[in-house]
């Protein structure tokens, strides 16, 4: 991990620490050692957790791709039908 990626691992741990201290009314801590075992664990957790955020977002993009290509098969099926034609499902059987 680079000094960079370090330092925007560092200031995420803080926020979130801080955000857990001030809703137990405690003080906010204003470093965290990035270079501890308990860090590394912290910065992994953090790592997988914008992972699955984003592998979410990619589901419900996804999803939404879908949806909209069914809704234009629905909609070009409807106009079908409005003109007097079919379609004709493809048997493989």
């Amino acid at each position: 991990m680079s000094d960079m990626e370090k330092e925007v691992f560092r200031q995420i741990a803080i926020d979130l620490i801080n955000e857990y201290r001030q809703q137990r009314g405690l003080s906010p801590i204003n470093f965290f050692p990035i270079d501890t075992t308990v860090a590394s664990a912290f910065i992994r957790s953090i790592q997988l957790h914008e992972k699955t955020k984003q592998e979410l977002a990619d589901c419900k993009q996804e999803l939404s791709d879908f949806r909209q290509e069914v809704s234009d098969a629905a909609s070009f099926r409807t106009a079908l039908e409005a003109y007097g034609l079919e379609i004709r499902e493809k048997n493989d059987g």
